[in-house]
Order: structure tokens, then sequence, then C-alpha cells
């Protein structure tokens, strides 16, 4: 085991608080760990499926742009890929949480995103040349 258990880590100093073995949520906890390295499986297995869908469509216009110079057609225009939001990509492969905390948590997450967004929206659009007519 990597991180052994509590007490491998080595014995609290004296008088030193330890609560984070009493924490529902700590890297010393096994199940803790493991739903990291499943979650991490899944957010790989989602972006190695967006690159090689991207990949076979590209492979494909190529495909298509070779035949239509041989036979002395337009070229087809290339594709288009639209910006994916990895994140929700990722989260919609995830399992339900379960616990309320979890909901808490996630909660909380999506506010912080969403008030990342505005800010990168608002910092965006402050930082634009002004437009000449």
């Amino acid at each position: 085991e990597a991180f052994g258990s509590f007490w491998a880590m080595g014995k609290p100093k004296e008088g030193g608080l330890v609560i984070l073995r009493h924490k529902s949520w700590h890297v010393w906890n096994q199940e803790n760990r493991d739903r990291v390295l499943r979650d991490e499986r899944i957010a790989r297995e989602v972006e190695d499926r967006i690159a090689r869908e991207r990949r076979e469509t590209e492979a494909e216009w190529r495909k298509a742009v070779l035949v239509a110079q041989r036979r002395g057609e337009p070229v087809p225009p290339p594709p288009i890929f639209e910006p994916i939001d990895m994140e929700q990509e990722i989260r919609k492969h995830l399992p339900k949480t379960t616990f309320t905390r979890d909901r808490n948590v996630d909660r909380e997450l999506e506010r912080h995103l969403e008030r990342q967004r505005t800010a990168l929206t608002q910092a965006s659009t402050t930082d634009s040349p002004p437009q000449s007519p």
C-alpha cells in the first residue's frame, strides 16, 4: 500500500493535534484514494475518446480531400471542431454522488467555477481594445 495506514505515516508529535483521520475525506483513507484514481481513469478515458473521434474525423476529411483531388472535384472544407467543456464532459461519466456532503461539495465547486467563468468573461470584455467606428 503506497500511503500506508495512519500510524505507518509516523506517530504524531507529543501534544500535536491530529484530526485528519477523523475527517470524512482525507488522503489516508483507501476509499478516498480509490475514488480519486477512478475519477482520474474516467477523465483519461473521456479525453482519449474525444481525441480519437477528432482524429477519425480528420482522417475521413483527408481521405475525402484526396478523393476529390483525384476526381478533379472541389476540395471539401476542413472539419470544424466546436470547443468542448471537458469538465462537463467528464462529469457526465462520473458516478452520481449519494452523500449530502458530496452534493454540497459539488454545489460549492459549481459556484466557484461559475464565479471564475464570470470573472474571466468580465476580464476579457474589459481587456478588449476599444472599437473604432
